[in-house]
């Protein structure tokens, strides 16, 4: 608690210098810009009934305060663009909690893209361009939490490689696709997996005008309906397992595993005066070696693979006038298929009210957790946040 409000006051004293700072540096061809955001919230969890209290959220929470460094060289045969990118609200964390709060690393962003006419070249460390959830940054989204299937528990949302990305028709048609270490955050630890394969990604969006694929709200106020629907895979041949537990029982997230892993899904969003709906459908093959699939008690159920996923589905309305966002949002995850009743769903609520002047936003949010079909218990503590974001 002491270091969350010590890093609190700390931003909070900054925010005046941030306010009044030139952030966007050029010379010559060569233009660099900083910039970042913080957000920060008080959380209050009741406790439900066969839900054992963490004591985690019923506090003040720095939650991010990022700093972002970018920049772009222009040249006759193209421009190399790059990104850094820091959030110093979890460098306390990693260093009480280590490895077991990697997926948490301050290191967010570090890479370089090579823009041409031809085809883009990313290669460093970054978001995998897998599920819109994952993609999209806190800011777009009226929400303080992202949904349970893309809060990176059960898939790596960065790592390491390089991807290739295209776009046709006026960037109505984006084509990403690319290779990466297979090991997501754990990469920056210098952990390579053993039989030195890479793990393939690649996503196809289409849509009838120009859609970035991290658009949660119509902050445009578009005047003519527009949408975009998109597709995406990761395969994984691996060797090493994450996740939890040692066997199937008490395993709550499957990262990787020791065998083939095939992540899959399909997502759709429209926008139009204000309103948006977004909906995503997440799910993955897991088939574990056959020592790992006797680890992880797999026989007894008669068979040598599982799967996971879910969905989530949101409908949220902006009003310039008013500078406000309201949403809800439903969502539901099943860990696994090999058991009837295991599945997890969550309601959500939000307001946002939007102070664009100084890049302020306030925001508050109510999530609501169903009972567990096969239990008759919540699957976890309702909770309520309220906070701020600060852009700067």
């Amino acid at each position: 608690m002491k270091r969350i409000s010590t890093l609190l006051i700390f931003f909070v004293l900054l925010l005046p210098a941030f306010s009044f700072a030139q952030h966007t540096f050029t010379s010559g061809n060569t233009s660099m810009e900083i910039g970042g955001y913080i957000v920060a919230f008080y959380a209050y969890e009741p406790n439900a009934a066969g839900i054992t209290p963490t004591g985690k959220h019923n506090l003040f929470d720095l939650d991010d305060a990022r700093m972002k460094f970018t920049g772009m060289t222009k040249g006759n045969h193209g421009a190399f663009k790059w990104e850094i990118e820091v959030n110093f609200a979890t460098i306390p964390e990693i260093a009480i909690d280590g490895i077991s709060k990697i997926k948490d690393a301050p290191l967010t962003e570090c890479h370089v893209t090579y823009v041409n006419p031809i085809v883009n070249i990313e290669m460093g460390y970054f978001k995998i361009p897998f599920s819109p959830n994952s993609i999209a940054d806190k800011l777009g989204s009226a929400f303080l939490d992202r949904p349970q299937m893309s809060n990176g528990d059960y898939f790596n949302r960065r790592d390491a490689g390089v991807l290739l990305i295209k776009d046709f028709w006026h960037q109505r048609i984006t084509i990403t696709a690319g290779a990466v270490s297979g090991m997501g955050e754990q990469i920056l630890l210098g952990k390579g997996a053993t039989n030195g394969q890479p793990s393939f990604v690649g996503r196809v969006q289409l849509s009838n005008a120009y859609y970035r694929n991290d658009e949660e709200v119509d902050y445009r106020d578009v005047q003519k309906p527009i949408f975009r629907i998109a597709g995406d895979v990761m395969y994984d041949k691996n060797t090493v397992f994450s996740g939890e537990g040692d066997n199937l029982v008490n395993i709550s997230n499957v990262k990787t595993v020791d065998g083939l892993k095939v992540s899959y899904g399909i997502d759709a969003a429209m926008m139009w005066r204000g309103f948006s709906a977004n909906f995503e459908l997440e799910n993955a093959y897991i088939k574990p070696n056959q020592a790992a699939a006797a680890t992880l008690m797999l026989p007894q159920y008669n068979t040598q693979y599982f799967l996971d996923g879910g969905y989530s589905a949101s409908v949220n309305y902006y009003n310039r006038t008013l500078m406000s966002v309201f949403s809800v949002r439903y969502s539901s995850f099943r860990e696994w298929d090999l058991s009837a009743g295991n599945e997890q769903a969550t309601l959500a609520f939000a307001y946002n009210f939007i102070y664009r002047p100084y890049n302020l936003t306030f925001k508050i949010h109510y999530g609501y957790y169903f009972k567990q079909p096969d239990t008759g218990i919540k699957w976890d503590n309702d909770h309520f946040r309220a906070g701020i974001q600060y852009v700067f």
